[in-house]
């Protein structure tokens, strides 16, 4: 004897499966709210040039995508200046041919991975003329720098992101600048306090005038995640 079925009784069976399948793929298939944030899918402007670069090498990239990059990766620390102490207008500009580092507390975390780099400049610097340095020592000496020089980029201010791999920071660490050109600040901070050697310096032990209050004006970003 054949067994009849309804129409509506066939349709509740399709709309069961249907359901059933939807949530037996949801493991597979990650949403686009799941899906891990990298820098190269939060590049834009710049992406290009990012995936054709070298490994180990500074990119330039522009202001919004800096600023992305620092609100959107996970466990972003700011080192060099905070936010609120840098600055972009009426700056003052250092001598030709020195490193720099403040010290005004705004280091590296340990365990983080350094990616981005901005600074101003009043000059056009040419290839490696300045360069990110790092200290794992203390903010007077031990400093090396990280990775390769930052490429070309014209006066203003300018903005990097590093595409490589490099160790983690094993202790709190200091970030410093030297440049072959001039690299801006600005004076009258309560806390601005600095150090200073001429040339590509590995000690960074000359101690600037407290009185200005002296902060130059560069940042790095780092994160506890390696991007």
């Amino acid at each position: 004897m054949k067994t009849k079925f309804t129409k509506s009784f066939l349709l509740s069976v399709v709309v069961i499966l249907s359901s059933c399948n939807k949530d037996e793929g949801n493991d597979d298939i990650p949403s686009m709210d799941d899906s891990e944030l990298s820098i190269i899918s939060i590049l834009t402007t710049s992406k290009s040039a990012y995936e054709a670069a070298d490994q180990e090498r500074w990119v330039s990239i522009t202001a919004s995508e800096y600023e992305e990059l620092a609100e959107k990766l996970e466990d972003v620390a700011k080192s060099g200046v905070s936010d609120a102490q840098y600055s972009n207008i009426n700056l003052t500009f250092s001598p030709l041919g020195f490193t720099f580092v403040n010290d005004i507390g705004a280091t590296i975390p340990a365990n983080h991975y350094l990616f981005a780099f901005k600074y101003s400049s009043n000059s056009d610097v040419l290839e490696a003329q300045a360069r990110v340095k790092i200290s794992e020592t203390n903010v007077n000496s031990g400093y090396s720098m990280f990775a390769f020089g930052l490429p070309a980029h014209p006066s203003g201010e300018n903005f990097f992101v590093f595409k490589g791999t490099r160790p983690a920071t094993q202790n709190e660490s200091h970030l410093a600048i030297y440049s072959a050109k001039e690299i801006g600040y600005i004076t009258g901070e309560s806390n601005g306090k600095y150090f200073f050697n001429p040339g590509n310096a590995s000690e960074i032990d000359q101690a600037g005038d407290a009185s200005l209050g002296l902060v130059l004006t560069y940042q790095g970003l780092s994160s506890s995640v390696q991007y």
